[in-house]
């Protein structure tokens, strides 16, 4: 990360298991404006062994680059590289000028992350690509990594749990079955 350029990042925040997170794309500050530009192509990695449902999708409803109505856009997800690839574009070429959330990174973890040590997740941006009004070079871009801290589990994340999980019968002397549906049981500690 260096001062030169156009700051631009995902905004960090707290990841809630089981709910969809928006995490805001951030493109400029009020002190450096990203001038005149009206497509924009980029990727955004993440690091961290976490499961996802459905992926990563950028959304733009609040983009300052124009209306949902005035853009276009192309993403793909690739979870094997951990990455998603991202394509904006006003439809009518024109240049604009401004600052803040450029989209939203949508993102749900599956309740599987309580089984791991993961605690945060980085994002970054690279292979930034800009066209402007005039230039086709794009202008200069200063990105930095950002991390999200992961919420521990919340009482309804443990209630989806237990009904993942069946433990019969109960109580029991001599033998238990462990139904876990389409989990994957490694370890069992039986206590008293």
């Amino acid at each position: 990360f260096t001062d030169e350029g156009v700051p631009f990042y995902v905004d960090s925040g707290v990841l809630n298991l089981l709910e969809t997170n928006q995490l805001p794309i951030i493109l400029g500050t009020e002190e450096q404006v990203a001038e005149n530009i009206y497509s924009i192509a980029f990727s955004i990695y993440y690091e961290a062994e976490m499961m996802l449902e459905d992926g990563l999708i950028i959304t733009l409803e609040n983009s300052w680059l124009g209306s949902e109505e005035e853009l276009i856009n192309v993403q793909r997800f690739f979870p094997e590289e951990k990455r998603i690839d991202v394509a904006i574009s006003r439809i009518d070429q024109q240049g604009v000028t401004g600052f803040g959330e450029l989209g939203a990174l949508n993102i749900v973890m599956e309740d599987i992350i309580l089984f791991q040590n993961e605690r945060e997740v980085k994002f970054t941006i690279d292979h930034v690509q800009t066209i402007g009004e005039v230039q086709a070079e794009g202008i200069g871009m200063s990105t930095q990594p950002s991390i999200s801290q992961i919420q521990q589990a919340s009482v309804a994340t443990e209630n989806l749990l237990s009904q993942a999980i069946k433990v019969y019968p109960n109580p029991t002397s001599t033998e238990i079955t462990i139904a876990a549906n389409e989990m994957n049981v490694e370890q069992v500690e039986l206590r008293d």
